[in-house]
């Protein structure tokens, strides 16, 4: 009997649908690192408009294995997804805790105030 070694955890997304989110496989986390790397290193984090397309469209990387149709259709995707839903996606799917970050920029903004 084989077993797992990485954990999994099921969502539900704003259009209902239900997704067992799990680690990228190594193609996936390569395209996933790709494009984070090209976020982080370009102008895109000074517009909010560009940084939430990128977060979209990590988070499709990271659906696109089970749920290609939702994926393939850019304005039903982003029906299905929040902000918050994002970030759970991102963490479990890429290991990528931008709640964490986020949490941690606010405080730094609040003490530099």
């Amino acid at each position: 009997m084989a077993k797992t070694v990485y954990t999994t955890e099921v969502i539900e997304l704003q259009n209902g649908a239900e997704v067992e989110l799990r680690p990228l496989n190594i193609k996936g986390i390569r395209l996933f690192n790709d494009k984070f790397k090209a976020f982080q290193d370009s102008e895109v984090q000074e517009s909010d408009q560009k940084s939430m397309d990128v977060l979209v469209e990590l988070a499709g990387i990271c659906l696109k294995r089970d749920l290609p149709e939702l994926v393939a259709d850019q304005d039903a995707l982003e029906e299905a997804l929040d902000i918050d839903t994002i970030y759970k996606i991102l963490e479990i799917c890429g290991g990528l805790d931008l709640k964490g970050i986020n949490a941690q920029v606010t405080a730094a903004q609040l003490l530099q105030e």
